[in-house]
Order: structure tokens, then sequence, then C-alpha cells
């Protein structure tokens, strides 16, 4: 969204920077800081007031070829990277870097869980994470990042191996013709 400031001058505010709220419309009045100024461009990034006990640590900025590699000499496929969880978007978490590098963390990476209601909730508005880059799209100046290949699977678990040979109890999931899944 383009936003009149006061002064007269246009600043952009980028949907991954409203922390899950919807996108003003026109004729709006918001509230919103600014996270980063481009002198030689003439821009302006916005971001909006995080939530109550939310502390905005990173935002997202737009690429530009020079930050672009940048990124690309510090992070390959298989890097550690630090994180912030700005918002959801289309089965994502949108993570951004310290260098204010967005990257899509798909639900299904952020926990070795396969229940949907899980994926979706196992991170927090506003929480840090570390990621791992699992995919560059150079074209697009996309990344992706997992935080499942960072977490110890549940079956290597002491206290899962140690429940070898014992009872437990669990609620039946699902019936298939060869066996019941059982959470």
């Amino acid at each position: 969204v383009v936003v009149r400031l006061e002064s007269g001058i246009h600043a952009l505010l980028h949907r991954f920077n409203c922390w899950n709220r919807p996108l003003p419309v026109m004729d709006d009045s918001i509230t919103a800081t600014v996270i980063h100024l481009d002198p030689t461009n003439q821009a302006i990034t916005l971001g909006m007031l995080p939530p109550e006990g939310v502390r905005a640590e990173r935002a997202a900025l737009p690429a530009t070829e020079n930050s672009w590699s940048e990124f690309l000499a510090k992070y390959d496929v298989g890097s550690v990277v630090a994180g912030q969880v700005l918002c959801s978007y289309e089965s994502n978490f949108i993570v951004a870097t310290s260098e204010g590098f967005l990257g899509f963390l798909p639900f299904k990476e952020a926990t070795w869980s396969s229940d949907e209601m899980d994926q979706c909730a196992a991170l927090q508005l506003g929480e840090a994470v570390e990621v791992i880059v699992i995919s560059i799209n150079h074209e697009k100046k996309k990344v992706r990042f997992s935080r499942r290949k960072l977490l110890r699977h549940p079956l290597e678990e002491p206290e899962v191996v140690q429940s070898l040979r014992k009872d437990l109890v669990g609620v039946v999931r699902n019936v298939v013709d060869y066996g019941f899944f059982i959470r």
C-alpha cells in the first residue's frame, strides 16, 4: 500500500510489515513507523506497530541488487539464519532476517507434526527463530526456510525411546485398511 504521509511524501507499507493485520484501504488513517529510508531512490518503507507484547526486532525490506548480493555472499542453501516471525501468509510463516530479507517458512517445515493445526500454531507472531535455508530462487530473490531440519525428530527424544514396549495412551486420528493412526 502506498501511504501519503502528513508531509505529502509517499511511502510503502508492505503486507509483511503489518503483523497479520489487514492492509489499510483508501482514506484509512494509520499509525506506522519508518523502518527504512533509501535516500538514493527517495524511498521510505513503513511498518505497522507490532501487537501488544511483541517487540519488533526485524522488518521486511525491499530487496535491491546490492542487498541481494550481500545476502548471497553471507548465506547459501544449508546456512543457519536467525530471524523473526512477522506474519503468516498462504500456509507460510514470513520470517525476516537481521538484514531485512524475508523468507517463506512453510507451515510443514516449522515442526515435525503432520497435523495442520499444530503446524500453523508452531510459531508465534514476533517469535525469534533459527531457521535453515532450504532453497534460493535467484530470479525472484526469494528464500525458503526450514525450522524442522534444526529440530530433533520426536522419535529421537529420550522419553520416547524409553517408552519402547510400554503402554501409551493416544487418540485415534485416522482408520485405514492397513491400520490405525494414533496421536
